[in-house]
């Protein structure tokens, strides 16, 4: 129902494009993803218990989650966002489009040192995180309240912070990028900004919902 309300909701509003904030929480080592966070600006933000709720495969994921995270105009954001997607392509939901908090933040502060949630939040939001929750037991049933609030808010902060680095640098960063024909994992690559190379790196594969390029503190996903 929740995923049906913010389809209505971007029919509604005749949105082109939509970023939304996304989390997910797992544990280090694990298959499992527990926890689905989403934040979409203007609505609530909506946190999935899939663990509690048996949402383990893609037999298991509702059909209106699964239209609502693929939509096309929908472009989700986070940090290591690219991990989080390929979480969720594990359960069938295969996102069209994301952008990368990492890459997006150094094209608009090259000096950063850090690109962890808690320094974007702090260099772009002026707030501090507590990241209390990061390694908490999301296999717990009912999932305690405080982790709830700590996923949704890593959803939110996570929109908040690519909202303030577009207005802060509307050019900021490579966020969308289509692959060029012919590209084929094992090709070598280099990554310009302002006119200078930043980065080079190999492509790693290229297809399935996605294909990322990963270059140290930045990811690059495209269609």
């Amino acid at each position: 129902n929740i995923c049906l309300a913010l389809m209505s909701k971007l029919r509604e509003e005749g949105h082109p494009t939509v970023v939304i904030g996304l989390d997910c929480e797992w544990a280090k080592g694990e298959e499992t993803t527990y926890v689905l966070s989403l934040y979409l600006r203007g609505s609530r933000p909506v946190v999935f218990d899939l663990y509690n709720a048996g949402i383990l495969n893609e037999r298991d994921v509702p059909s209106a989650m699964k239209q609502l995270l693929e939509r096309k105009n929908i472009i989700s954001t986070g940090r290591n966002v690219h991990v989080d997607t390929a979480r969720l392509a594990k359960l069938g939901v295969y996102i069209k489009e994301w952008q990368e908090l990492r890459g997006l933040a150094l094209a608009c502060d090259p000096s950063l040192e850090s690109t962890a949630l808690v320094k974007l939040a702090e260099r772009f939001l002026g707030v501090t995180l507590d990241k209390a929750g990061q390694l908490a037991d999301y296999s717990q049933n009912p999932l305690p309240d405080w982790l709830v609030q700590y996923s949704a808010i890593d959803a939110v902060v996570s929109h908040d912070i690519n909202w303030a680095i577009k207005k802060e640098s509307p050019t900021a960063g490579i966020a969308l990028l289509e692959a060029p024909d012919g590209l084929k994992a094992g090709n070598s690559v280099q990554l310009f900004m302002r006119g200078k190379v930043v980065a080079s790196a190999v492509v790693d594969f290229v297809g399935g919902h996605g294909s990322v390029r990963k270059w140290g503190k930045m990811s690059v996903g495209s269609k």
